[in-house]
């Protein structure tokens, strides 16, 4: 196994303990599994990440540690996010000690060249890339940010570094629109790589598909975020959540669980959980509080285990009623994942 990517940063501000309550915050709004450090700030935790921030002289120390480069990347751009928040001038002169290139693409950045597309189930089609690089999407990290460019790609501009390590997005003509989709399945000796999305509704992917042709090109940044493993799983998802958790099901040989999900019949060939993980499929058009109490009733019939890993990924009221409820019950943070895919 690697060694973790590190990096460390000093952000000038001119009242560390205000901003430490700010910050904190912040990151408890979002959901993030936060709490005060031994050392008097505060620490962070995710799935292959950590950020602990410490008051020091002239400011907040900040230490990034994460299992890949794309994650390390993204918590430069959370840490940049934030301290805007507090400051724009702070943000901005922020410099990590791993160094940056200004002006060069992302060290995770590639492009993929579409292939063709085909159905998979009602509702969910399968769409096939090209990458040179096929073989980095192959292991365990099983989401990736395709950037849509409004054209083909062949003269998209793409987001550059900048020197506090966050990106320089291209505007006007060149915006890009940016969504995390999961990588279905890479095959490193045909150079093909696979997902699966949504042919309904306003599925950016879907939508840009339904009007390319082969050879059109996709910015993508990643891959990161590999499949919760440990402990019995719970789990829950519509139809936009499926291919991730199909990718959870197929690591998690030997587990014993539940997963509970809206959509087709057909899913249950395309899930093929493993024995010890019971299936329940809802009627794809089950409302979002509809899903979201299914799975809670099935998950709460079974006896609640500390050590459960919940994840739950759906439409966003009823990602917010699975959180409340999990509160409820006392399930830790560091236990669940509780990802809103879209909203209505």
């Amino acid at each position: 196994m690697s060694a973790p990517l590190t990096a460390g940063a000093l952000a000038d501000l001119s009242d560390p303990q205000d901003a430490l309550q700010r910050l904190a915050a912040m990151a408890e709004g979002w959901g993030l599994n936060v709490r005060p450090s031994d050392a008097g700030g505060l620490a962070m935790r995710g799935e292959g990440w950590a950020v602990d921030i410490l008051p020091a002289p002239g400011g907040l120390s900040l230490a990034a540690e994460a299992g890949d480069e794309a994650i390390l990347r993204g918590l430069k751009e959370m840490a940049e996010f934030m301290l805007a928040d507090l400051s724009a001038e702070a943000a901005e002169r922020l410099r990590w000690s791993d160094g940056a290139r200004p002006g060069a693409p992302a060290a995770d950045f590639r492009e993929w060249t579409y292939l063709r597309r085909h159905a998979v189930m009602p509702g969910l089609d399968r769409l096939v890339f090209a990458c040179a690089d096929a073989a980095r999407y192959a292991g365990a990290p099983m989401h990736v940010r395709l950037l849509v460019p409004p054209c083909d790609g062949s003269a998209a501009q793409w987001p550059r570094q900048k020197p506090n390590g966050g990106l320089a997005w291209p505007a006007g003509e060149a915006t890009l629109a940016a969504r995390v989709y999961t990588v279905r399945r890479a095959d490193a000796a045909s150079g093909e790589i696979e997902v699966d999305a949504v042919v309904h509704g306003d599925d950016l992917l879907a939508g840009w598909a339904a009007r390319a042709r082969p050879g059109w090109r996709l910015g993508v940044l990643g891959p990161s975020g590999a499949p919760p493993l440990d402990g019995p799983l719970m789990a829950g998802a519509d139809l936009c959540a499926l291919p991730a958790l199909a990718r959870i099901l197929a690591a998690s040989a030997g587990r014993e669980g539940l997963a509970v999900v809206a959509a087709p019949a057909e899913a249950a060939a395309y899930l093929a959980p493993p024995a010890g993980i019971a299936l329940k499929i809802l009627p794809p058009d089950a409302g979002a509080e509809a899903l979201a109490d299914a799975f809670l009733e099935a998950a709460e019939a079974r006896p609640l285990s500390p050590s459960a890993r919940w994840w739950f990924a759906a439409e966003a009221a009823g990602v917010r009623r699975v959180r409340g409820r999990l509160d409820a019950l006392g399930v830790a943070r560091g236990r669940r994942d509780c990802v809103a895919y879209w909203r209505a």
